[in-house]
């Protein structure tokens, strides 16, 4: 089902982990929805720019940006992290670090991620720091405007 809301000439349409149309329908069919908690897009337009919500993601200051094994990813966090990697745009809540943006270029993608795929990143992932407060406004504003969606 679509969640389209059509207002002052542009679509916002929400998506999570359980719209089997959304490539988050594809860690939660393999890895579990309950580690899927607390991550939702936003996508502004039919198709782009897609902003990826992700949960607040523990420890991510003790290495910046964080190693990643695609091989072993299996908890709420690897996933967290995957996704951070495989987005253009991304929202994450973080205190210590709220009102800044930080860009994960794709030459530091490719020497940090451990992965069995050939494929390189291109792109490179621009990362919004918010309160952790501001995200729980964020999610609940998601949650009701897809509650609306279906009725």
């Amino acid at each position: 089902m679509k969640n389209y809301k059509k207002e002052f000439n542009y679509i916002l349409y929400y998506s999570d982990s359980t719209n089997e149309q959304d490539d988050l329908d594809f860690y939660a069919e393999d890895l579990g929805q309950e580690k899927m908690q607390g991550i939702f897009k936003l996508t502004l337009g039919l198709h782009f720019p897609e902003i990826l919500f992700l949960p607040k993601i523990e420890n991510i200051y003790e290495s910046w940006p964080p190693h990643f094994d695609y091989r072993s990813m299996q908890s709420a966090k690897d996933i967290c992290i995957g996704l951070l990697y495989g987005e253009s745009y991304i929202v994450l809540p973080y205190n210590e670090w709220a009102g800044t943006v930080r860009i994960i270029e794709p030459e530091v993608k490719n020497v940090i991620v451990q992965s069995d795929s050939e494929s390189e990143f291109t792109d490179k992932s621009i990362v919004f720091f918010i309160t952790e407060e501001e995200y729980e406004i964020y999610q609940q504003e998601a949650k009701n405007y897809s509650r609306e969606r279906h009725k």
